[in-house]
């Protein structure tokens, strides 16, 4: 742009944490966030990423590979960016280890929040870099700070005799959630030694289980199959993601609560953490509950309401639900590495070789009979014919 409406330079810094790399990876969200505002209808944005001048330094020159998103998000929120979460995908850049990348957007006009992400192809990296900005109309770019939230975690463990899927609730991990006032919570549930897919772009993004949290009002534990009705946030979808999250809007009135992290299949052994995050007080306590056999849990869902309705669908084979198209996110290609001039090939002359001669056939006439004999290697496997003139040339053509 020759002459820009908006013309922005922001100074920031990644610092191992807060390098959390690109979205194949579940530390996605730990990035850096600049919210990007503007007031029309539509704006075209020029945006740069770049790193510090590695060039007259004694150590070779090694930028770390990086990239970025534009994403537009329904409102701001501690798990706006989780897998899953549903936010779009305004724009994603090549990640190349050069020294600065450059991409252009055009912003629709939408309610929605557009978020700029620069970061990293791998999480951990440490380094300053800048971030420039050109509009064809006003526009503001500013660092994303978010809000003090308090936060609870407790870790625990799935195992073959207390994991007994969504179909057996009371047979899995179950701990008290106390809210004093009413608030909206955000749950989140990791695989913390998850058997991670490792796709060929990399990243620990997906697993090879499928996980969800169920929530239920009223109670602190369940020692049998609880009331559909108590219920909190409706139906959970179960995905093979290393991470998963939930918001709930929780009364106070009716409370106690009861988390319970469960399995799409039965009898898994995995550890997990989970983690709740509030703007108001939140209390987490693992729950004093009655371990009961399988069987009897299984006699009391028979009895009781039918299980989540997300698994509902008949099929031989059951899977989890997939996401929304609009709501997985595409993993990150592998970065790019700009290509090193390479020698020149030398060619070299191949050695001649001299042809293999073909056997040659021995004819030999006999004039008393009129028909010619022939000794032919190719004929080795076959017996010494008698064989007419006429029929014989008509071979040998």
């Amino acid at each position: 742009l020759h002459s820009p409406a908006t013309d922005i330079m922001l100074e920031a810094q990644f610092d191992g944490a807060s390098a959390g790399g690109c979205n194949n990876f579940i530390t996605w969200r730990n990035n850096p966030l600049f919210v990007l505002s503007h007031r029309e209808k539509a704006v075209e944005v020029f945006l740069t990423m770049q790193q510090d001048d590695q060039r007259g330094q004694e150590d070779p020159i090694d930028y770390p590979p990086i990239g970025l998103t534009v994403i537009s998000v329904p409102q701001m929120s501690p798990v706006m960016m989780v897998a899953g979460a549903p936010y779009e995908v305004l724009l994603k850049t090549t990640f190349w280890n050069k020294r600065e990348i450059s991409a252009r957007v055009r912003l629709p006009a939408s309610p929605n929040t557009c978020i700029v992400v620069p970061s990293t192809f791998f999480p951990g990296h440490r380094f300053k870099y800048r971030l420039f900005l050109k509009a064809t109309a006003s526009v503001t770019l500013t660092p994303h700070v978010p809000k003090a939230m308090h936060c609870a975690s407790m870790k625990g463990q799935w195992t073959p005799e207390l994991c007994g899927s969504y179909k057996n609730v009371a047979v899995n991990p179950q701990y008290a959630l106390v809210v004093e006032e009413d608030c909206v919570v955000h749950v989140l549930l990791e695989q913390t030694a998850a058997r991670k897919k490792q796709t060929s772009e990399g990243g620990n993004l997906t697993s090879d289980l499928a996980i969800g949290c169920l929530c239920y009002k009223g109670r602190q534990s369940c020692s049998s199959q609880p009331d559909p009705k108590s219920k909190v946030g409706g139906d959970v979808v179960f995905t093979k993601y290393s991470e998963v999250a939930r918001t709930l809007t929780l009364k106070a009135t009716d409370g106690p609560f009861c988390l319970i992290p469960c399995t799409f299949v039965s009898r898994q052994e995995r550890e997990f953490l989970l983690t709740v995050v509030s703007d108001k007080q939140v209390e987490l306590r693992a729950a004093d509950s009655t371990k009961i056999s399988s069987p009897d849990v299984a006699r009391s869902a028979a009895t009781s309401a039918p299980p989540v309705a997300v698994h509902a669908r008949p099929s031989s084979k059951p899977s989890p639900r997939a996401l929304p198209k609009a709501a997985v996110p595409k993993p990150s290609p592998k970065p790019r590495v700009p290509p090193k001039a390479s020698p020149k090939a030398v060619s070299r002359p191949s050695p001649k070789t001299s042809p293999v001669p073909k056997p040659k056939s021995t004819v030999t006439r006999t004039p008393a009979q009129g028909t010619i004999i022939v000794d032919d290697p190719l004929f080795a496997n076959a017996k010494r014919k008698s064989l007419s003139v006429a029929a014989m040339y008509s071979m040998l053509e």
